[in-house]
């Protein structure tokens, strides 16, 4: 199973939940952190998005996971964000706290090449599944998703070439490379997950790198009244039929955002 179809499958077997309606998954970014500068990466521009070090706190995770727990939450946590998450220095505290949810994390695994992590290690804290983008064509990590039926490898080379058509990327809201005009096609990805920064605060969504949208503060909020908010329904329902041109960062965004969830959008729509 690729992860395109560990997502669909699992954002498919959710259940409704009218506390935190159609959410399926939650993201998470640990940290501002990365050790890698990948020319397809906003972060290849210091201008466009700098290296900052800035780390999500136990309490957050903590928090987090309580406001999960209280209100049902049945989908997944996906450890990812916009750093690399190991290089969070209580990485190994954060998914401690969030080890009740089913967990899946994103990492370049230069950190686990270098010792500093095992694949045994991440498994036992309470990581379900990894998924490690290599850039490299490593050998390494080429044995590891060989030998552990938890870990699945994706490959991209950055050797500089315009890939984002060949690696399925997008141009993340815009902060890559601009589109020329609205693009106008529905965007469901804010209708089954939520976009939890370092901070706290919730985003509009994981592609929006210029975090324009900010919804409400976990540390302030229960994730479910910011989840459910009117403000938030509003972007949802007008995304789902495909007015991206309302929004900055979604006008701006190429973003295949229909590919799965559909059915989660109809509930806000439905709500309405």
């Amino acid at each position: 199973m690729n992860h395109l179809e560990f997502r669909k499958n699992s954002i498919d077997g959710v259940k409704p939940n009218p506390k935190l309606l159609g959410l399926a998954v939650v993201e998470v970014n640990p940290t501002e952190l990365c050790n890698r500068t990948c020319s397809f990466c906003p972060r290849h521009d210091p201008a466009i998005y700098p290296n900052r070090n800035l780390h999500m706190s136990i309490d957050t995770a903590r928090r987090l996971n309580e406001q999960l727990i209280t209100n049902n939450f049945n989908g997944y946590i996906c450890i990812a964000g916009y750093g690399e998450p190991l290089l969070n220095p209580n990485i190994r505290s954060i998914i401690n706290e969030l080890k009740d949810q089913t967990l899946e994390l994103i990492t370049n695994a230069d950190p686990i090449l270098k010792g500093k992590f095992t694949v045994d290690e991440l498994l036992q804290m309470g990581v379900d599944r990894i998924l490690i983008s290599d850039y490299d064509s490593n050998e390494a990590l080429k044995e590891l998703e060989r030998q552990y039926p938890q870990v699945r490898v994706r490959r991209y080379i950055d050797d500089g070439e315009d890939r984002y058509e060949e690696y399925g990327f997008n141009n993340r809201a815009g902060t890559m490379f601009s589109v020329d005009a609205p693009i106008a096609r529905p965007c469901y990805i804010p209708s089954y997950k939520a976009m939890v920064d370092w901070n706290g605060n919730i985003l509009l969504c994981s592609h929006d790198w210029s975090k324009k949208y900010v919804f409400g503060n976990i540390l302030e909020q229960d994730v479910s009244d910011i989840w459910m908010s009117q403000a938030f329904i509003r972007h949802r329902v007008e995304l789902s039929r495909g007015n991206r041109h309302m929004f900055e960062s979604c006008a701006k965004c190429n973003v295949k955002g229909d590919i799965m969830g559909e059915q989660y959008a109809d509930m806000f729509i439905n709500s309405m």
